[in-house]
């Protein structure tokens, strides 16, 4: 996913080349389009509390607070080696299973033996023993309240004895023992049974190199789950013991989390009670995206030196406004171009400020304050702010407490990306993303949302992974505008649900015709009216489903075909 590298757009027989103002490749840890270097330079991230990922050990780390779990990766079996795949984005989960990894708060009073038993993962093992010839032996610990669809999910230490049959069940009674659950072969990975009469839904064992993760979704909508089971050797729900009866296994990271998630969810660990996880949040920023912006449209300064309008205690000294502290009062402009609705990148300097008081921004209607902000230190500020009225007017307002010089005042519309030619006004850009999701069809337009830029309901652009129909899997690239919907849907070779399912996506969204390419394999383009405006709205990136990001970029200003199919191959 290279850019300008062939990958031109042909305009009056000339070849350009669009460089992306954006560009984050998150496996290397490499961003471009911030003043900074870092991920946080770029993308603002939020998370209310630790997460985990994995690292290149193959080891479960911890996130802290709003640190995003970049560096995530995942284990190739094929290479036989753990992979960077970049940053993963999940929704909020919970696990609620008291006790994940310290096995010796279970019951064990029906099982031969509990030993600790190094790591798996990095986390604390445990060994557990059946003995017996005649009895199923297990490790049990009750269930706390769930309700719905619920996915189980334990690693496993691959086993050397080739008849180590691994079994775990979720347990109720509701006049008869009931249960759901799997058994698998822990040497070879093989499920051996599926145990799947009582609300099972489905199973799988994923290989994690020195470990499986062990996993099965059950439906508790008709009952009440009282425990966990994880037996050593257990066959299927009919008693067998597959020519197996006793044996050994080594377990860890137990989890019990709402919803169908192949594979199961980051873990989660607990120590006594059921805990949540806090939900990844990316963004570009509408500031981010405003600077691009106006910088990309070449927006004019529509602030005038020397057109200064000064209240009382305002003085302008070359284009430099000193408000000195006594009065509350306006420094304004009018006539200079301000549109009702429009939306403004306001830029300015502080110097000699006397950290007192506030400043506000009035656009439109000069009685009111768009944004506050106490200055604070000396320094350059930058705010957003929208035009509410017709008044064609701006000002800045300081309280009587404030003494502050305003230096480099900047007041620029922001617009989506906007280029003539020949004659003609286009607005384009190009975004193209890869990465992998974890997703099950739950027969939903919207079972995966990878990114969204939306002002409203009315205006915005999204891609989605649908399930809906027949659909196991189909990007669409969608653009509304005023109400005014267009897709474009990838083509029938769709993806196949499961967990860290690749993809390789990029679309070009305009006034004239929206397209996309996936994996190498163009589209059609779906003529539109018009480019949604979005500015002064975020992009939001996962905000439904579980996405790891490999790389992403944006480039405005350029559109089409031959640029997007290459960008997604």
């Amino acid at each position: 996913m290279r850019i300008g590298l062939g990958l031109g757009l042909t305009q009056g027989g000339q070849t350009i080349r669009p460089e992306a103002q954006i560009l984050a490749d998150f496996i290397r840890d490499r961003y471009r389009g911030a003043p900074g270097p870092g991920l946080l330079d770029l993308f603002d991230f939020a998370a209310a509390g630790n997460r985990t990922y994995v690292n290149a050990l193959g080891h479960v780390m911890t996130a802290a607070i709003n640190e995003p779990r970049s560096g995530h990766h995942a284990y190739d079996a094929g290479l036989g080696q753990w992979m960077p795949v970049g940053l993963l984005q999940e929704p909020a989960g919970q696990n609620d299973i008291n006790w994940s990894e310290d096995l010796s708060n279970w019951d064990t009073s029906a099982l031969s033996s509990l030993t600790a038993s190094g790591t798996i993962a990095g986390l604390p093992a445990w060994e557990i023993v059946d003995s017996d010839a005649v009895t199923y032996r297990n490790i049990a610990v009750p269930m706390n309240p769930v309700t719905g669809i619920n996915t189980v999910s334990v690693k496993v230490r691959k086993a050397v004895a080739p008849t180590a049959l691994f079994a775990c069940r979720t347990t109720w009674n509701d006049g008869g023992s009931k249960y759901a659950g799997m058994s698998f072969n822990a040497q070879t990975g093989v499920v051996t049974s599926k145990w799947d009469a009582d609300g099972k839904i489905a199973e799988g064992v994923v290989d994690q190199g020195d470990h499986w993760i062990a996993w099965y979704a059950y439906d508790s909508t008709t009952f009440t789950a009282t425990s966990l089971e994880i037996f050593p050797s257990y066959f299927d729900m009919s008693g067998s013991d597959g020519g197996a009866h006793t044996g050994t296994q080594v377990v860890t990271a137990v989890m019990s989390e709402p919803g169908h998630i192949p594979g199961g969810s980051s873990y989660i660990k607990t120590t006594g009670t059921p805990l949540a996880r806090a939900r990844d949040s990316l963004e570009l920023s509408p500031l981010t995206l405003a600077k691009l912006l106006v910088r990309h449209n070449r927006a004019p300064n529509l602030v005038q030196d020397g057109a200064w309008t000064l209240g009382s205690n305002w003085t302008d000294t070359a284009g430099d406004l000193t408000h000195a502290a006594g009065s509350t009062s306006n420094a304004k402009q009018t006539g200079q171009g301000v549109e009702a609705g429009a939306t403004y990148l306001v830029e300015y300097d502080i110097t000699d400020s006397d950290d007192a008081g506030f400043v506000a921004l009035r656009l439109g209607d000069i009685g009111t304050n768009q944004a506050v902000t106490t200055p604070g230190d000396n320094g350059s500020y930058a705010l957003l702010a929208v035009a509410d009225t017709v008044d064609d007017s701006f000002a800045l307002h300081c309280d009587a407490a404030l003494t502050a010089t305003f230096t480099n005042i900047r007041l620029r519309k922001v617009a989506m990306p906007t280029r003539i030619l020949d004659s003609a006004e286009i607005q384009d850009l190009t975004l193209f993303m890869a990465g992998s999701m974890t997703y099950v069809d739950e027969d939903a337009f919207s079972t995966v949302v990878p990114l969204s830029w939306t002002e409203s309901g009315s205006n915005f652009i999204e891609w989605r992974l649908s399930t809906s129909g027949s659909a196991s899997g189909k990007f669409y690239a969608v653009q509304k505008t005023n109400d005014v919907q267009t897709a474009v849907q990838q083509a029938d070779a769709q993806s196949l649900p499961g967990a860290n399912v690749p993809f390789s996506w990029a679309a070009y969204h305009s006034n004239a015709g929206v397209n996309l390419s996936h994996d190498g394999t163009l589209r059609v383009a779906v003529l539109t009216p018009n480019l949604p405006d979005l500015a002064g709205s975020p992009i939001q990136f996962a905000p439904t489903g579980i996405v790891t990001l490999a790389r992403f970029g944006l480039i405005l200003g350029a559109s089409g075909d031959r640029l997007i199919e290459g960008l997604s191959k």
